[in-house]
């Protein structure tokens, strides 16, 4: 949940602070909370034994296996969907008419509905994870598809607004699916981790 939750917070707290002061501030805060995140868990956590290794041959292995292939793909290639498109989002507002403080109040109304997404999805993604993670899909194409169209202002933030539930339940969707790829273990739940902190770097420049 904290992952998650960073993740749908993350970018509209960052874009909201530098829109509001700097963006050097957005750097510097973020500096910051990494540093004293650090710390706490020097301090806090226990060290934890390497038990098990693993090989590069052991990560090819699992990946080659049809369940890894495909929960893999669906993992890029949706947060690649998000990242890549997100980067333009204050523009495709700003077209509208709609900037300064009315752009800043959309973007934080954008991780505020994202969380309360994933707080809900959460009570029904275990029962039915591929029902919940083919509607934030969908639902997440089809807003994708929904923003470009026209000039509305209003079709516009009805876009925003479903993005904001897609983008706040599909992670723990994907995170749900991945666990349930079968004889991966660790393995399965590093690569996860990994297409995680790396989405950003193999989506955005490609734009």
């Amino acid at each position: 949940a904290g992952v998650t939750g960073a993740m749908v917070l993350g970018l509209p707290l960052g874009s909201y602070i530098a829109s509001t002061a700097s963006w050097r501030y957005a750097f510097g805060l973020s500096a910051a909370l990494g540093f004293a995140v650090l710390v706490l868990q020097a301090v806090a956590l226990p060290p934890i034994r390497v038990t098990t290794r693993f090989g590069v041959r052991d990560y090819l292995t699992f990946i080659r296996s049809p369940g890894a292939k495909a929960s893999l793909t669906i993992i890029l290639l949706g947060h690649a969907a998000h990242f890549g498109t997100y980067t333009f989002l204050s523009l495709a507002l700003d077209e509208v008419g709609i900037q300064g403080s009315m752009l800043t109040s959309v973007l934080v109304g954008f991780g505020v509905v994202g969380f309360a997404a994933n707080y809900f999805t959460a009570k029904y993604v275990a029962s039915s994870t591929f029902g919940c993670l083919l509607a934030m899909q969908l639902l997440l194409a089809a807003a994708l598809i929904c923003i470009p169209l026209g000039e509305n202002p209003w079709l516009r933030l009805a876009g925003v607004a479903a993005w904001a539930v897609a983008w706040g339940g599909l992670p723990l969707s994907l995170n749900i699916w991945n666990r349930a790829v079968g004889g991966g273990g660790a393995r399965r739940d590093q690569l996860f981790s990994f297409l995680l902190r790396k989405r950003p770097s193999l989506s955005d420049p490609a734009w």
